[in-house]
């Protein structure tokens, strides 16, 4: 593990200021991109989320995918820009279905419970280099696994993007879950900081979005061309006991 991003990682243990509802938010909105690496990664770590029955070694590759803080639905992107790196669980096991009630600013108080099926990606806090040393990692942004879910509220409603080149876009149905989560990795242990912390990952209608970007996580520096932006990723907060 690259160990100045390693000392950044640990230190993500205190939160961000409050918003209404939610405990803390590392960022209230992530634009997720599809990418293409130009140095693609192949790794194994074990993962263990609050949904998971035990630590379970997992290969993933990537980064398929890359997402950045991005004011949306009137509400700004945030003090600190916030960056994740998506890599693939590759063959993703089967698990028993779960219910869970999530809170989140799309879907409100109302048809809160996502059912999650199999995980399929691992989020990465990353940081971008432009010039000189990379940009801060906000307070609070954990790994996360990326649950599919495979049963919930049809949604369908225009929203305000920032930075995609277009001021309204068709939001979709959720399609995934991203739960804090902790990680082994070589010598390295991450225990996540918000437990409860989740976002959800919505559908959008693609646009073209190319470009390149250079960040940095724990497996390295890497440069990603972006292709198209394709999700949204809206913070919120589990309300379903999930320790039993």
């Amino acid at each position: 593990m690259n160990i100045r991003f390693l000392v950044a990682v640990v230190c993500m243990a205190v939160g961000a200021p409050a918003t209404p509802g939610f405990a803390h938010v590392p960022a209230e909105f992530l634009e997720v991109f599809s990418v293409h690496a130009a140095l693609p990664v192949d790794h194994d770590v074990d993962l263990k989320t609050a949904v998971d029955q035990a630590r379970r070694e997992s290969k993933v590759t990537g980064p398929t995918y890359f997402a950045h803080s991005t004011a949306a639905m009137g509400r700004s992107s945030g003090e600190t820009p916030a960056f994740t790196n998506w890599y693939a669980i590759v063959d993703p096991v089967d698990q028993p279905r779960r219910s869970v009630s999530v809170l989140d600013l799309v879907r409100g108080s109302k048809e809160k419970m996502l059912t999650l099926g199999k995980a399929e990606f691992l989020l990465c806090p990353s940081q971008s280099i432009t010039t000189g040393a990379p940009a801060p990692i906000p307070d609070g942004l954990d790994f996360y696994k990326a649950y599919r879910v495979v049963d919930g509220p049809k949604v369908s409603m225009a929203v305000s993007v920032g930075g995609s080149g277009s001021s309204q876009r068709q939001l979709g149905k959720p399609l995934y879950v991203c739960i804090a989560t902790q990680q082994w990795h070589h010598e390295a242990t991450v225990t996540p900081s918000h437990p409860r912390d989740c976002f959800v990952v919505y559908e959008l209608d693609e646009v073209k979005a190319e470009s390149t970007v250079s960040t940095i996580d724990q497996f390295g520096l890497n440069e990603l061309r972006r292709t198209k932006s394709v999700w949204l990723c809206v913070h919120g907060a589990i309300l379903t006991k999930l320790v039993d």
